[in-house]
């Protein structure tokens, strides 16, 4: 697979500190391994925060997908400046290298000097100075991010970001994370917006505490990942046909380690838990219009939609067939879904037509 964002992220700011400190006397070996687990801490948790304050980052991975572009519209040019967006391919973003080159990048690393020379930094222990420097460093992650962020919007029409988020509704079963912004499929008013805005704030520290404990499963988590794409090159998959057959390869190395496993399910039972509280918040904030299009969209997905999800239910039932494959916790299984079906039946005795 090509470099992602995440990966020229981190080597990026790998490089930068080694540079930085490699004339201060610091113990850099201590220095480095801390600064480099935070890095890989922050690698792990991926695009999550960007998706859950309403990025289209995520979602943009399924244009390696030709149905997906198809039922997008996305042109070959768009998927091209796409590419270039994501995976930093064709030379990479011309405002992210302006940026790099640029004033306000220099400012960011002008920071990390003058904290590198300041007396709360020479003071402090090893691990406390590479968190000092990491922290700076995130800020220029995010400087990046939002010039992509702001690519991404300029470069999608309406009508794109509209299914987009179409497709965010029917696969929220499928999403690590929980996103709010998805609801903006459903033509919110303001007043509804703020609401969701509202109960994102809420549900926010839950967040922000099960993030940080998935990222806290960084070592056995990438020796697991590391592991299924050796394992999907074993059974003669490639790159294009990894993410298809994820589920059912995870599921059969899952087998294989039960610790892993243990956590794993601890961590998804948990995150199904939340997303369950904060889907029920939010579908209160529907009008009877706007639910009844969700349910829709949910109970008849798009046809692009059932043929990638029938990908994805054919290498399972391959791997069943080979005796190989065990559900995985948290895998879509036939009928489930986002909408609790005790929540459907209960919502038209709470909310009668027309009083929502």
């Amino acid at each position: 697979m090509k470099t992602t964002p995440m990966k020229t992220k981190l080597l990026t700011a790998a490089v930068m500190c080694l540079l930085l400190f490699a004339s201060t006397g610091v113990a850099q070996q201590t220095f480095n391994d801390h600064f480099m687990k935070l890095l890989e801490k922050d690698g792990i948790k991926g695009i999550a925060p960007l998706v859950w304050n309403g990025s289209l980052s995520g979602s943009l991975g399924f244009t390696d997908e030709p149905e997906f572009r198809e039922a997008w519209d996305i042109s070959d040019e768009q998927y091209q400046q796409i590419r270039a967006i994501r995976y930093e391919e064709g030379g990479g973003l011309r405002e992210v290298n302006e940026y790099r080159k640029g004033p306000e990048n220099r400012q960011r690393m002008e920071e990390q000097s003058e904290m590198a020379r300041s007396p709360r930094f020479q003071n402090a222990d090893e691990k406390t100075k590479a968190e000092l420097i990491f922290d700076l460093e995130k800020k220029r992650s995010a400087d990046i991010d939002s010039i992509k962020e702001n690519a991404i919007n300029n470069l999608l029409t309406a009508e794109q970001k509209q299914k987009i988020r179409e497709f965010e509704l029917v696969n929220m079963p499928n999403q690590r994370f929980i996103s709010f912004h998805a609801f903006e499929a459903l033509d919110l008013t303001d007043a509804q917006k703020q609401e969701l805005e509202a109960i994102k704030k809420e549900f926010e520290p839950e967040f922000e505490r099960q993030l940080e404990e998935f990222a806290n499963l960084e070592d056995l988590d990438n020796k697991m990942w590391i592991m299924m794409k050796a394992e999907n090159k074993k059974q003669g998959g490639d790159d294009k046909d990894f993410y298809s057959r994820v589920d059912a390869i995870r599921a059969q190395l899952l087998a294989k380690n039960p610790e892993f496993k243990r956590m794993h399910e601890k961590m998804v039972a948990e995150r199904e838990l939340f997303a369950v509280q904060a889907r029920t918040k939010m579908f209160d904030v529907l009008t009877d219009e706007q639910w009844d299009r969700l349910q829709e969209l949910m109970d008849n997905p798009p046809d692009y939609f059932k043929v990638w999800r029938k990908k994805i239910k054919e290498a399972k039932e391959a791997a069943k067939k080979e005796g190989t494959w065990m559900p995985g916790p948290g895998a879509w299984q036939p009928g489930s879904g986002a909408i609790p079906e005790g929540y459907r039946q209960e919502r038209n005795s709470r909310f009668p037509r027309g009083e929502n």
